[in-house]
């Protein structure tokens, strides 16, 4: 008894050079450093977690156990939108937003 037969691999058929290059340049004409990279949250995710099933238990009908992670990403989105929009109708005086 010896080890079973592994399928091979099938590679793809090699592509022509001009189908290679469209292939290793990004889609966007933006350089790589400037593709969007995974933030992390501005928010601390556990409390507001909690904070979440806290006020759905005093405000709901309905209970709740879990927050998911569309919840944080949308609160998270809301908040890097106010602050934008905060930062943007500040004026132009000062070092220090207010």
């Amino acid at each position: 008894m010896g080890v079973p037969d592994q399928p091979e691999l099938e590679l793809p058929l090699s592509k022509s050079p001009t189908q290679r290059e469209s292939i290793s340049k990004p889609a966007s004409a933006r350089s790589p450093s400037k593709l969007a990279k995974p933030q992390a949250f501005l928010i601390n995710a556990a409390r507001v977690r909690q904070y979440a099933l806290d006020v759905a238990e005093r405000e709901r009908h309905h209970e709740f156990t879990a927050v998911s992670v569309e919840f944080l990403q949308k609160i998270d989105a809301r908040l890097r939108n106010f602050i934008r929009d905060e930062v943007a109708r500040h004026p132009s005086r000062g070092k220090r937003l207010v």
